[in-house]
């Protein structure tokens, strides 16, 4: 009996320090996660919305009064927003985790209504072994997907890991013998992603389904499903975004 006593306290104590371990570690490394996934968004801009120079936050949604802000030029020079249900004050350099942002793409480097390019909005659902996160460029109108960029993921390797598999249309004999004129760099691009680039809206879904345009990665339906909810959800939230301006 004192054994078993003595092994439980044990136990107790050995899950009670790696509780500790972790939420000290999650502490610790926070800050440098999150520093990561603003630099991801950020190199993930010009991807989404290639033809754009120039890229800033146009909105940032309130989740606790499910209120969307747009932001003036006034709120970029200060740097500065206010929530307009509770006053809460937000530092547009560091915007908390949980806030979806829209970014806006422009012609040129000042930006202006005139110059507007496109939108960027970031979208999320659960895959087969984890969440996805999707960055999704959109022309202005919402007509047409421009591209889209997947942020994160930890799918299974070898199959929903496809997400991110580049394909390389030249052959083995090219890529060895073949002749290169200067400056002539071919950028290879992860297929499944390249399947979205100006799609419509309405033409978003799986093929295998009978739903849309997009080939599902083989033996990986349900990670290819989830690329397209998260890229419908980014959809989703511009759209909101522009029906709450329309309202008076």
């Amino acid at each position: 009996m004192n054994s078993l006593l003595r092994y439980s306290v044990i136990l107790v104590f050995i899950c009670a320090l790696s509780a500790v371990g972790v939420g000290v570690t999650y502490i610790l490394t926070r800050e440098a996660i999150h520093e990561q996934q603003e630099m991801a968004k950020e190199s993930a801009l010009p991807i989404v919305l290639p033809e754009a120079k120039a890229f800033a936050k146009a909105a940032v949604h309130c989740p606790e009064h499910n209120a969307w802000i747009t932001i003036t030029s006034q709120a970029r020079s200060e740097e500065k927003i206010t929530c307009p249900v509770g006053g809460e004050e937000l530092n547009l350099d560091e915007i908390p985790e949980g806030f979806d942002i829209i970014y806006a793409g422009y012609a040129a480097a000042e930006p202006s209504d005139e110059q507007l390019m496109g939108y960027a909005s970031i979208g999320e659902a659960q895959g087969y072994s984890s969440r996805i996160r999707v960055m999704v460029g959109m022309t202005g109108d919402l007509s047409r997907i421009v591209g889209i960029k997947v942020l994160f993921h930890q799918e299974t390797p070898g199959l929903g890991a496809k997400v991110d598999e580049q394909a390389d249309k030249q052959t083995l004999w090219q890529r060895l013998f073949g002749e290169k004129k200067a400056g002539d760099v071919t950028e290879i691009k992860p297929w499944f992603q390249e399947q979205f680039r100006n799609l419509p809206p309405v033409d978003l879904g799986l093929k295998s389904k009978g739903r849309g345009d997009i080939d599902a990665i083989t033996g990986a339906t349900i990670t290819s499903e989830a690329v397209v909810v998260a890229v419908k959800e980014a959809f989703q939230k511009v759209s909101a975004w522009l029906r709450s301006r329309e309202v008076p």
